[in-house]
């Protein structure tokens, strides 16, 4: 669910209205403790910005590496761009291993627990689920980004 445009009170309201249980006092208690973290957690945590920054950083440091692989090597442009491709790269690979641990830390105050714990029980049959297929693919994208630093690297040193 988004939660980036919504007060926290309509949220509450919203759920409460959703599931019809607005009389049961501890679902009330516990959608005024989790909403606003969820809502704190999506909108200033995991902000739209950091994988679009990876993505961009990535793209552009790797076409600079990747053009990099035919230039001369004794020039002073090539270093320049070279230097500027390996930055890129450092902080491609920086934002998606945050960005994959800050996520699973994210997960395990949501659900109350550790990685062990796949759900927290609101009331009756309501729970907060972890999203168990997000961390291994943002884990996966930071390993894709260092292999292909890491090959691009490779090649730079063989040449």
């Amino acid at each position: 669910m988004n939660l980036h445009d919504k007060d926290v009170d309509d949220l509450a309201e919203e759920f409460q209205e959703d599931i019809r249980l607005a009389e049961d006092a501890a679902l009330n208690n516990t959608l005024n403790l989790i909403l606003p973290f969820a809502r704190h957690l999506q909108v200033e945590v995991f902000h739209w910005g950091f994988p679009v920054a990876h993505s961009v950083l990535f793209l552009i440091g790797g076409i600079m590496a990747l053009t990099s692989l035919a230039g001369a090597s004794h020039s002073r442009h090539y270093k320049s761009v070279l230097l500027a491709a390996a930055i890129l790269g450092a902080f491609s690979l920086a934002m998606a291993i945050s960005i994959a641990g800050g996520l699973r830390q994210a997960l395990n105050a949501v659900v109350g627990g550790d990685g062990a714990k796949q759900a927290h029980e609101l009331a009756g049959d309501i729970f907060i689920r972890r999203a168990n297929h997000l961390f291994p693919a943002l884990a996966i994208l930071a390993g894709l980004t260092a292999f292909f630093y890491l090959v691009v690297g490779i090649l730079l040193v063989r040449r």
